[in-house]
């Protein structure tokens, strides 16, 4: 009896996996297509610098976060180092949540943050000291 329905059996099973695999592939097509939108030029476009200065070898590089229509912007301090071409160490430095621009100002010991035109609403008054270390971690 099995044998008999195989053939019909087979066509069944094949259909239900069809079924079953159709919208898993159309979310995997939409996915591809929104991440395609987010990179341009190989640069992810929610992750934009928008401030650099070298300090002892290293560079402090200053990153804009936008995550879309439903959060606010944020920004990003990491200081870098090239260890060798297309190997970086990054240490994040700190980060800001309701914060559109930030300055910032070399000190001898690190860099100084201020907001002096008030873009960042989770900055603290005054400013903020770092110190940092040549060689990024150590």
């Amino acid at each position: 009896m099995i044998w008999r329905a195989g053939r019909r059996f087979g066509k069944v099973v094949a259909v239900c996996v069809v079924i079953l695999l159709v919208p898993y592939s159309l979310m995997v097509l939409l996915s591809s297509a929104m991440t395609a939108v987010a990179f341009k030029g190989g640069h992810d476009l929610s992750f934009e610098q928008f401030s650099e200065l070298p300090w002892k070898g290293t560079a402090i590089r200053l990153y804009r976060t936008n995550g879309g229509a439903t959060t606010d912007f944020g920004v990003v301090v990491r200081q870098e180092r090239r260890l060798l071409p297309g190997i970086m160490l990054i240490r994040t430095v700190d980060s800001f949540y309701h914060c559109e621009s930030i300055d910032v100002e070399i000190t001898p010991s690190g860099i100084r943050l201020e907001d002096r035109r008030s873009y960042c609403r989770a900055f603290p008054p005054g400013y903020r000291d770092y110190r940092l270390r040549s060689f990024v971690y150590f």
